[in-house]
């Protein structure tokens, strides 16, 4: 569950460990052992230490979830499963995965797979997490991990059911409430629940992550922590886009992201914004980047207090996460909030 958010995507886990795991680890590790005066050997030593258990990891979570013949239980395969749903059809064959995948509109999905060479390895079935128990379980049961790339509102019933087998399963999403709750009885099940690994929430973690650790590595203290992710389209892709903006989640859980009040820490005091004024309390940025020039503006996510512990930086005076958006694309949005919508 939430504890397990650090874990590495899973689908580049060697990649990423690698790159960015081992470097932060070099940098703490040197920066202890110049504090002790340690030789140039011993820390060569430490190193090549931390490089073998770095491959450690990199096999265990390899093993787990990559390793050729696993049976992959994929719950939605809407627009927004697209890129994930091409990954694994494009390594079935080479892993030989069989791939299972359930959606309320299974024909769409037949479509959506076509001719490819490896859609005789995929089972396409009709799901309803909400209604079709039985089907839901029984492919829950035959699998070896489960994917859930289903609305926000709905990973709870395939966790839930996952848990309750002691099935793996893995979704991008944000660890909710409900899901949270059954953290006890995943781990008294070895039931492994990896969530908020996409790019934010996720990759924002690891980020996040590898700056406090390099602070802490050289005995710094963190008084304020601010963190704002966005995905955004390149330059030639927003013309005739006057939000320049494009939904890589449902419509849906974008509209729900924003709704609700956001809390967060500002010099010691907790802040609370409604949502009538969310999008009316913003802050304005200029990256500097090539390929992003000009202003861009961030509002306050829902619940920035909740990675407190998770970060630990529960004496931080100043914690607040946000999401980046373009210029203008506040204001707007704005509108259909104070329309009701």
């Amino acid at each position: 569950t939430q504890s397990t958010w650090g874990v590495p995507l899973f689908c580049f886990s060697r990649q990423m460990i690698r790159s960015v795991a081992l470097h932060g680890l070099r940098r703490a590790i040197s920066c202890v052992a110049a504090g002790r005066d340690k030789s140039a050997d011993e820390l060569a030593k430490r190193i090549s230490s931390v490089d073998g258990q770095i491959s450690e990891l990199q096999k265990r979570i390899h093993d787990r979830f990559l390793n050729a013949n696993k049976s992959i239980c994929i719950f939605g395969a809407g627009r927004s499963a697209a890129v994930a749903l091409e990954y694994f059809l494009n390594n079935a064959a080479d892993q030989k995965w069989k791939l299972h995948v359930g959606d309320m509109t299974p024909d769409a999905v037949r479509a959506r797979i076509g001719a490819h060479p490896a859609a005789d390895l995929v089972t396409v079935f009709e799901a309803n997490v909400e209604s079709s128990h039985s089907e839901v379980v029984e492919a829950i049961e035959a699998a070896d991990i489960v994917v859930s790339l289903l609305p926000a509102d709905q990973h709870i019933h395939v966790v839930r059911e996952c848990v309750a087998r002691g099935v793996d399963v893995i979704t991008p999403s944000f660890v909710s409430d409900e899901i949270q709750a059954l953290d006890a009885a995943a781990r008294e099940r070895g039931s492994l629940v990896l969530m908020e690994c996409g790019l934010e929430p996720g990759l924002d973690h690891m980020t996040a992550t590898a700056h406090l650790r390099r602070i802490r590595a050289a005995n710094g203290e963190v008084v304020s922590f601010e963190s704002f992710t966005g995905g955004f389209l390149p330059p030639e892709l927003t013309v005739g886009n006057p939000w320049a903006f494009k939904f890589t989640t449902g419509a849906a859980d974008a509209v729900a992201a924003g709704r609700g009040v956001s809390k967060f820490a500002d010099h010691g005091h907790i802040k609370y914004v409604p949502y009538q004024q969310v999008f009316r309390r913003i802050e304005t940025f200029e990256l500097g980047k090539e390929h992003f020039p000009g202003q861009f503006e961030a509002y306050a996510n829902k619940d920035s207090l909740k990675y407190r512990s998770a970060y630990g930086l529960d004496a931080c005076p100043t914690l607040f996460r946000g999401t980046l958006r373009r210029l203008g694309f506040c204001s707007t949005w704005d509108i259909f909030v104070q329309l009701g919508m």
